[in-house]
């Protein structure tokens, strides 16, 4: 049983370095730290700006490879996860939404669980009818719909709530964006607790 939990988590380990190299990657590749600048305004040091962008390891014209090296040792070497084009450190950022990360998982787990089992058992004594196949259908398309789509779908509906009571929720989209994460959660955890609770009150 060790051998096999010890296994499990080498396993989710490597999973894990390969995920992060991976959003590393593609982050470098596509994104342009330069474009965190005003490239209109005539006043700006770029070569100053390049030099800083170099020296935090971010600069697009350094290889991506000599620059996923040099991250994997600060990393490793100095749990050191980088820095903003701005210079703020990527660690002081992380432990600021750690926690806001954590209340939205929790959240959402609870959210999910108690909303599975309620909407799974009442749809349950109601098998085959009407409202039977419209839970089935709705968890369906929760499921199978994107983040970003729920995302975008948050962002009208807060703009309507706002709209419609006269408050201000957020003041930006970006603010949102968190709000996707616990959506995504809630809806995979309702529709997949309440399929399983669906079936267990059929048996």
């Amino acid at each position: 049983m060790l051998k096999y939990v010890v296994r499990r988590l080498i396993n989710y380990v490597v999973l894990l370095f390969i995920a992060v190299s991976f959003a590393y990657l593609l982050a470098s590749y596509a994104l342009d730290p330069r474009n965190a600048f005003d490239q209109t305004n005539p006043k700006l040091n770029w070569t100053a700006i390049n030099q800083s962008l170099t020296n935090y390891n971010i600069n697009p014209d350094t290889s991506i490879w000599v620059r996923y090296e040099r991250w994997l040792k600060m990393v490793f070497l100095h749990w050191n996860w980088g820095w903003t084009p701005h210079g703020d450190a990527i660690n002081s950022l992380i432990g600021t939404r750690i926690g806001v990360s954590v209340r939205l998982v929790i959240c959402g787990t609870i959210i999910g669980m108690v909303g599975g089992v309620a909407i799974g058992a009442w749809s349950a004594v109601r098998q085959y009818s009407a409202a039977d196949r419209i839970v089935s259908f709705l968890c369906l398309l929760l499921i199978s719909t994107p983040t970003m789509v729920l995302a975008v779908l948050l962002q009208l509906g807060a703009i309507r709530v706002n709209q419609a009571t006269g408050t201000q929720f957020s003041s930006s989209s970006v603010r949102w964006a968190p709000t996707a994460t616990i959506s995504e959660r809630n809806s995979s955890a309702v529709c997949s607790t309440c399929s399983c609770q669906r079936s267990r009150c059929q048996l």
